[in-house]
């Protein structure tokens, strides 16, 4: 009976201790120092918790990784860290940075793509405000068999990146930012095409090639619907489309004037030498424009 009470004591004192050591380890300053500063640290996507251990002790932030892992586990968020920037300041206890990284509030690098914009203009911004490789990144939007794999009815990406505000995780991968543009792409699109009403008689890859040139065409938002009317009753009567974006577009420059010898350069996409429309989208169209195109102005 002694020997019962002994055991049965030893098993609450060695709870007790154990509950004072996990409150130490979760509560206390997780770094040695605790001078009221911050880290800004990148927890890239995909990482595991020992790899996030390593990047919080070489910013200063823990003193021992093995025990954020151990206490990660032991609460059960070491499969709840979410990649991110976070600003966690030094000295902050375990059981902080661990709520801090679950919570997925971290500060993501929010990208603006604007509409009417090419592959090039959009890979810059993508350097510039997401830290994208812009040569790689170009080169996937020119890759005929990534352009399959993402569900593109073509063979590149030009038209099919679509323009909005994203929060892109840090060190995000160009593969997988452009998934991620083509998919908001393919699903907006697939939007506008089940409106009922909408014009019929087109291709998906029709619509947005038409709808990039309405963009590219537009100066004012209300102009939209009026120029998709136009360049259809130019299609219905076998002209040519005359699209001046579509002579940058072959010439490969960025500029708003046209000059006349500019409209004779060898290329499909030059709609002043080819009936129809050209091969492809020449910039990435939004929303209202493939609305345009779908529901154009009566009787223009």
């Amino acid at each position: 009976m002694k020997r019962r009470h002994r055991i049965r004591r030893t098993l609450i004192l060695g709870s007790i201790v154990g509950v004072v050591l996990l409150s130490g380890i979760l509560f206390f300053p997780a770094s040695v120092t605790r001078n009221y500063q911050t880290r800004e640290v990148l927890i890239p996507r995909g990482a595991g918790v020992e790899t996030i251990a390593g990047i919080l002790k070489a910013n200063g932030l823990v003193k021992s990784p093995a025990l954020f892992v151990l206490a990660a586990r032991v609460l059960g968020h070491d499969r709840r860290l979410k990649a991110g920037r976070y600003t966690i300041p030094v000295g902050a206890s375990i059981y902080r940075i661990l709520r801090q990284l679950s919570s997925g509030m971290g500060k993501n690098d929010m990208v603006t793509i604007p509409e009417g914009l090419r592959t090039d203009e959009i890979a810059r911004i993508l350097a510039t405000q997401a830290k994208i490789d812009p040569s790689r990144f170009l080169a996937l939007t020119r890759d005929s068999s990534f352009a399959v794999s993402l569900g593109v009815p073509a063979d590149r990406l030009e038209g099919y990146l679509y323009p909005d505000t994203y929060p892109f995780y840090p060190l995000l991968s160009p593969e997988e930012v452009a998934r991620v543009m083509v998919g908001r792409a393919l699903r907006v699109f697939e939007e506008e095409m089940g409106l009922p009403g909408g014009r019929q008689g087109l291709t998906m890859h029709e619509l947005v090639t038409l709808a990039s040139i309405v963009e590219a065409e537009a100066a004012m938002p209300s102009e939209r619907p009026r120029i998709a009317a136009v360049f259809y009753n130019r299609l219905k009567k076998g002209m040519m489309l005359q699209s001046d974006p579509t002579v940058t577009y072959a010439l490969g420059i960025f500029r708003n004037r046209v000059f006349y010898s500019d409209l004779n350069v060898k290329s499909p996409y030059n709609t002043y030498r080819n009936r129809g429309l050209p091969p492809g989208p020449i910039c990435s169209p939004g929303r209202a424009a493939m609305h345009a195109v779908l529901f154009p102005l009566p009787d223009s």
